[in-house]
């Protein structure tokens, strides 16, 4: 589980360290507002349609090699982010990670879902939030020292330190690949591609003979259920008993975002730089949020069962 939720990891160092980047790869390329905005916010745009068929695809092909897809594509948009020669090139280096994480977010959940107990499911799934929570940090962190470092007659200058920030995201996304091939298969996915038996020896690995019994009957249920169900029009979702429910759903998974606190990760450099407090102490506030946001999210995840999710989100 901690493997896989890498790419959560992975999903918040490339979203966080581009805070610190744009404060010198902007002068580099000359880059407007506009043009600033854009190379700051693509990846999240083009992880919308990543996320459209992502699942799909890794229920024709499977979980493992989409995410192994993933951890490459998140290397390579690294590197090339990194040798960017141009802001074209810039942002469709950034895009090509926004396809990896768009995958990422909707797979690592998923993936760990099928391979966890009962028993801990909540806990495991939540690993992939606190790996993206953990990435923020590292890259408020991987900025702050890089910051440090940047100076006159300095190896890292104002004209070469972003490549630096954007391409030590490869390190991380190659050990993820490099993970990723000692994980198993889905045992779900196994299943559901008439290869039980497979399925059934990586749930013994995992869970061990008696827990793997249970858990191969209760997957066997599960996809039987599931061809049974027939299939339903959208408007069955309009009628008045679903769609208050589903209608506040959305409202509330929009007015998370809408609240702007995605805007002051991605920019967090810029904004305290702006009050006024100075480039370094700016880089050192980056890392405290990042540091806050881990701490909350642990806070979350110890007390989410006891506590329970809407008292959570209400003092959320």
């Amino acid at each position: 589980a901690l493997t896989v939720s890498l790419g959560g990891f992975l999903f918040g160092f490339d979203m966080g360290i581009i805070s610190g980047v744009m404060n010198t790869a902007g002068p580099y390329f000359s880059l407007d507002d506009a043009q600033i905005g854009w190379v700051t916010s693509c990846p999240t745009f083009v992880a919308m349609f990543a996320m459209l068929i992502s699942g799909k695809l890794s229920d024709a092909i499977g979980r493992k090699p989409i995410l192994l897809m993933v951890a490459f594509l998140y290397a390579i948009s690294a590197i090339l982010s990194a040798l960017a020669l141009s802001y074209e090139m810039l942002y469709i280096a950034r895009m090509i990670g926004g396809i990896a994480f768009g995958a990422a977010l909707i797979l690592a959940p998923t993936y760990i879902a099928e391979i966890a107990g009962a028993e801990n499911r909540g806990k495991l799934v939540a690993t992939q939030q606190l790996n993206i929570m953990l990435g923020f940090f590292a890259a408020f962190f991987s900025n702050y020292l890089f910051n440090k470092y940047t100076g006159e007659g300095a190896f890292f200058n104002d004209t070469n330190v972003w490549r630096w920030m954007l391409g030590v995201e490869a390190l991380p996304a190659l050990l993820y690949f490099v993970a990723l091939f000692f994980v198993p298969k889905s045992p779900r996915w196994l299943f559901a591609q008439n290869r039980a038996d497979e399925g059934r020896q990586i749930l013994k690995q995992l869970h061990g003979e008696e827990a793997a019994e249970i858990e191969s009957a209760a997957i066997e249920k599960s996809l039987n259920e599931e061809k049974n169900i027939e299939r339903t029009s959208i408007s069955e979702l309009l009628k008045p008993a679903l769609r208050f429910i589903m209608g506040l759903g959305l409202l509330i998974g929009v007015l998370q975002q809408a609240t702007g606190i995605n805007a002051i990760y991605f920019y967090a450099t810029s904004i305290f730089k702006q009050t006024g407090i100075g480039t370094d102490a700016a880089f050192t506030q980056g890392v405290v949020l990042g540091l806050t946001s881990v701490i909350f999210t642990i806070i979350a995840m110890l007390t989410i069962d006891r506590i329970g999710r809407r008292p959570l989100m209400l003092i959320g």
